[in-house]
């Protein structure tokens, strides 16, 4: 009898283990899915600004936050002037800028 009580225990606490386990790797996988998704939303967001805005040399990030509606909010500056920002949206789902601001000249 006692060594079915061991048994059972051991296979519990394995269960629990493992579960714990495969949670953390859960968590490790999100985490690196979501620092692949912002860094190419940060490479198509650097695209549309060079590609749709005159004499754009650099592109700075200085923040990123998701907003209520679940888009991604992209600020920074452009040419190392902290003085000409930009704030632009990046929707995940569509996989482009879909609005914001920039302080430079439209091509």
């Amino acid at each position: 009898m006692k060594n079915n009580k061991f048994i059972t225990f051991s296979l519990i606490t394995l269960i629990v283990l493992g579960a714990v386990l495969m949670g953390c790797n859960n968590s490790t996988n999100e985490q690196s899915e979501k620092e692949a998704e912002l860094e190419e939303a940060k490479k198509i967001t650097e695209k549309h600004i060079k590609e749709n805005y005159k004499d754009i040399d650099t592109v700075t990030f200085t923040e990123n936050k998701t907003n209520p509606m679940g888009i991604l909010v992209l600020e920074g500056y452009i040419n190392n002037d902290k003085e000409k920002t930009f704030s632009l949206d990046y929707d995940y789902g569509q996989k482009d800028v879909i609005g914001g601001l920039v302080l430079a000249d439209i091509k």
